[in-house]
């Protein structure tokens, strides 16, 4: 079966990510979203079919080494963990959202953990 992109959130300033944001994000740049704190949130609709989805991240870490190294995020949906990663560039993540987890809510709360947050002004 062909996988299919049922919603892709443009993370720019001119992209549609307002409608999705919850707490936790800066305001947008022209290309992208900083994700602020230890923690943002993204409020997606109920999903279309009872299926398992797959959610993709296109993230850019912010790293100074030697402080910072790497950045840690852990990727939550209605309250359960479905994968961590550590990412030390830029990178296309992708996790696996059972349809047990949202197949019945009314919406999907994806929570982003970012245990090493760190703002460039700091």
């Amino acid at each position: 079966m062909a996988a299919v992109l049922e919603l892709n959130i443009d993370f720019g300033a001119a992209g549609n990510s307002l409608s999705f944001l919850g707490g936790g994000w800066a305001r947008a740049e022209p290309a992208f979203t900083w994700a602020t704190d230890g923690e943002s949130h993204l409020t997606l609709p109920r999903f279309a079919t009872p299926d398992d989805y797959i959610l993709t991240l296109d993230v850019i870490p912010f790293l100074h080494e030697p402080e910072l190294p790497f950045q840690r995020l852990i990727v939550s949906v209605n309250g359960t963990v479905v994968g961590s990663s550590v990412v030390t560039r830029p990178s296309l993540l992708g996790y696996r959202i059972p349809n047990a987890l949202a197949g019945s809510a009314e919406r999907v709360l994806i929570t982003l953990q970012h245990p090493d947050a760190a703002r460039p002004i700091d």
